[in-house]
């Protein structure tokens, strides 16, 4: 990769990944590889890419918070955060919401205003 040979690389790392799939430096070279060369058949493996190399790095690792702002970046880049918010503060709302959206998949995201970590997370999100 050094010597921008992406394609050699991306060979090497295929191979590495096949031996070693719990290696997230490999993970994380093969993103940088695919990235540089703009491999459009690729790229839709760069999300689960980031994901492995985040658990082969237990998640918590410091040197894997870099990582996680790209991750993050990535997938804002690419309007994975795209959404259609609704605040829903009774049970009558969400019994609406799920009457008028079956089969749908609906995602709950539960915040309280008193709550140490929901105010952590809402501020981590803000800040990205």
């Amino acid at each position: 990769m050094n010597q921008q040979r992406y394609e050699q690389a991306l060979q090497d790392l295929d191979a590495s990944l096949l031996q070693f799939p719990f290696s997230p430096k490999t993970y994380l070279r093969e993103i940088r590889c695919i990235q540089q060369q703009n491999l459009q058949e690729r790229l839709s493996v760069i999300p689960s890419y980031y994901v492995n190399a985040l658990f082969c790095g237990r998640y918590s690792d410091p040197a894997l918070r870099t990582t996680k702002r790209d991750y993050i970046q990535f997938l804002k880049q690419h309007n994975a955060f795209q959404s259609n918010v609704q605040p829903i503060s009774n049970d009558h709302e969400l019994s609406r919401v799920l009457r008028i959206n079956p089969g749908t998949l609906i995602v709950l995201d539960i915040f309280a205003s008193w709550c140490g970590p929901c105010k952590v997370t809402f501020e981590f999100w803000n800040n990205m």
